[in-house]
Parts: C-alpha cells; structure tokens; sequence
C-alpha cells in the first residue's frame, strides 16, 4: 500500500484556469504531468500466485466549478501482469475514469472526467 501527494503550485484550482492551462506548452509537450493543483493518489499491489501479480492505483482530484462548487473526478487502474517464461509476460490493464466530462466547447472541466474508459493487452518479452 502506497500513497502519494502530488502538488503543482502552478495548477489549476478552478475550471476557468483548467482551460487556459491548454494553451501552456509544457502541457501540449507533456511535461506537465498533471493540470490541476493537487492530486492524491493511492497504490495497492498484492501477488497473487508467484506468476501473477495486481495492481491497483487511483488518482482523485478537486476543482471549482462556475458556481464555487467543489468537483472532484477519479481516475482508477487496474493491472495485472502474468509471467509467461523468464522472459516474457503479458499485462492486462483497465482504465476507467469518473468526473465532469468536456464542456460543449470540448474543454475539460476536470482532470480526469474526460477520459475514455479503456482496455490495454501488453505482452513483453526481453532477453
């Protein structure tokens, strides 16, 4: 179990300053690694067998709406990683996101409401 703080004293606190942080370069280049002020996030891995291994990570942050409402949106990951051989495994991974979706002019209101729920299959082999 893991737990982590993030805090970007450039952020956004409110829906406004989230769509103008669009326009920053250091969000268009992805070096911005998130848009909002703070993000709380949230680990837990267990082994499962001694070939398959979970993980479970969650994000969850808080803006201001136009109303001076507080809106939070969450991001959930689910991952698991079963070792086919020495050198190779595959990963299945689940992404779904809660929150305010994008607004009609397509600006997001959240950090992660508007993101696709989404499968991924990986597998990967190394020597």
């Amino acid at each position: 179990l893991a737990a982590e703080w993030y805090d970007n004293s450039a952020g956004a606190t409110d829906e406004t300053s989230l769509a103008n942080l669009l326009r920053n370069r250091e969000v268009d280049f992805g070096l911005r690694p998130q848009m909002v002020r703070r993000v709380i996030g949230i680990t837990v891995k267990r082994d499962i067998s001694p070939l398959l291994n979970a993980n479970y990570t969650m994000l969850g942050s808080k803006l201001r709406d136009a109303a001076n409402n507080s809106a939070t949106s969450v991001l959930h990951q689910l991952t698991l990683i079963y070792s086919v051989s020495d050198e190779s495994d595959f990963l299945l991974s689940l992404l779904y996101s809660n929150g305010t979706g994008l607004s009609q002019a397509d600006l997001p209101q959240s950090e992660f409401g508007h993101l696709p729920a989404s499968v991924s299959l990986r597998w990967r082999f190394y020597f």
